[in-house]
Order: structure tokens, then sequence, then C-alpha cells
């Protein structure tokens, strides 16, 4: 029994796995080169699985949490919601700006393109922001109209008697969801070598020049938010500790920063 113990013990962390992920397609992507593009579909399929469950998940968690609030509960919520909001975007704004001011002006040559007199596409703002098909919505990952028909839904269930027969399956539902996209995390260390692998062995160098200031200053003001900022701002205005936060976000965050995606690692 000590035995098994101790060799759990040894095993290493979720987090160093993931590193180690990371730092083996590096060097395979590296020493391997154009030879990893094959590799490109184990990454895109990971992806897809870590997506799979989490908007529905999203949309069954709303519909259950809204729907078992009353009235001044929810009144309190939308204030606190908005006040975080609000704090958010002021601290994303303050990010740009900063990153903004940190690129030199580049003076480059004036020239002509047809690019030029293209009128750009418009934004479907309707579409967007209200699911007149909800379920087109899904399937579309339309995020914003997705929440409003879940928030709208909610609402509607907060007034109803008999609303829990509807509220406990939703609760059951939303349990085997987080169970599936755990099941797909596991898979993370191999999803994150994939990627990694097929990026750094595809990669032009010499695009990778001309880019590698963006991406300095991406990765750098990127650190300084969700390392610093974020969950000393989260320890503020909550019980938590800065480093129980830190803690609790470090492996979302790792696979974040690689996939590219946050949605997919919202429901870590």
């Amino acid at each position: 029994m000590s035995e098994s113990h101790s060799e759990t013990q040894g095993r290493p962390g979720f987090t160093t796995r993931i590193a180690i992920g990371v730092l083996a397609g590096v060097a395979c992507g590296l020493f391997f080169g154009e030879h990893t593009q094959w590799i490109k579909w184990v990454g895109d399929g990971f992806v897809g699985l870590l997506q799979m469950a989490v908007l529905p998940y999203v949309a069954v968690s709303l519909i259950a949490n809204v729907g078992r609030l009353s009235l001044r509960s929810s009144l309190r919520l939308l204030r606190t919601s908005l006040l975080v909001l609000c704090l958010l975007w002021g601290i994303g704004f303050v990010v740009l700006l900063i990153m903004a001011s940190a690129f030199p002006r580049w003076e480059t040559g004036s020239f002509f393109s047809s690019r030029f007199t293209d009128e750009p596409p418009v934004a479907e703002w309707l579409d967007l922001f209200i699911p007149s098909n909800p379920f087109r919505s899904l399937a579309d990952n339309s995020i914003p109209a997705v929440v409003v028909f879940c928030l709208g839904l909610g609402i509607a269930l907060m007034s109803l008697p008999n609303k829990r027969s509807l509220l406990e399956p939703l609760d059951v539902l939303a349990d085997a969801l987080a169970g599936l996209n755990k099941l797909v995390v596991r898979l993370t260390p191999i999803g994150m070598f994939a990627i990694v692998a097929h990026t750094a062995g595809t990669i032009d160098p010499v695009q990778f020049s001309l880019i590698q200031g963006y991406l300095l200053t991406y990765s750098v003001a990127a650190l300084i938010v969700s390392v610093v900022i974020l969950p000393a701002t989260v320890s503020a205005i909550t019980p938590l500790s800065y480093w129980q936060v830190l803690r609790a976000s470090r492996d979302p965050l790792v696979a974040a920063f690689v996939i590219g995606n946050t949605l997919s690692c919202c429901r870590w």
C-alpha cells in the first residue's frame, strides 16, 4: 500500500507532464522539420475534442444556475458581474495601450493595392448577439448569441413553480459534460506535443524573425496579465489567496497559451 502511494507521489504532476510535452514537441519539430506535418491531425483532433463539450456545458450550466436564482439574488449577481466585467475591460484596454506604445513607428513606402478599393466585410451584429436560431448559434460557436439565449431561458425559469423538475436533469447533464471534458483533458500532454511539434517543424525562420518582436511583446504582456494582474485582482476581491488562484489556473493557462483558444480551457 505504501509502495503504491509512494509511486503515485513520485509521478510527475499534470503541469509537469504538459511542460514535458511542450518541450518534447519543440525538440521534435526542430529536429525533424517539415516531416512533422503528418502530426497536425493529432493536434487538430485534440482541440476539437476539447471544444466538443465546452459550449454545451456553458449553455446547460447557465440555464441551470440562473434558473435557480431568486429575483433579489439575480439582481445582486448582475450588479457584481457588471462591475467585474468593467474592471476586466479596463485592464484589457490599458494593456492594449501599453502594448501599442511598445512598437516603434514604422515608416514604409506608399504603394497602391487593389485591396484598398475593396469594401470591408460588414459585421452581422444581429446574428452575433441575437439567437434567432439557437441551434445554429451552437453549431457556429456564436458564444454571445448562446449566452443571450441561455440567460433568457434561465430568467424565464426563475418564476416557474415547478422548475426543479427541469433543473435536476440539467445538473446531471452538466456533470456528465464536465466528466467528458475531464476525460479529454487527460490527453493534454499528447495534444500539446502534436501542436508544438507541427508548429516548430513547419514555421518559416524568415517569418519568425519578422514577427519575433511582436511575439516577445505579446508573450511578456500575456504573462504579466495572467500571472500577476488577474490573480492579484481575484485575490483582492475574493477570500482566495494569490497562490491559490495561481495554482488553480496554471494548467488552463498553459493549455490556452499553446492552443490559442481560451474557450477550450474554460472548464479544465
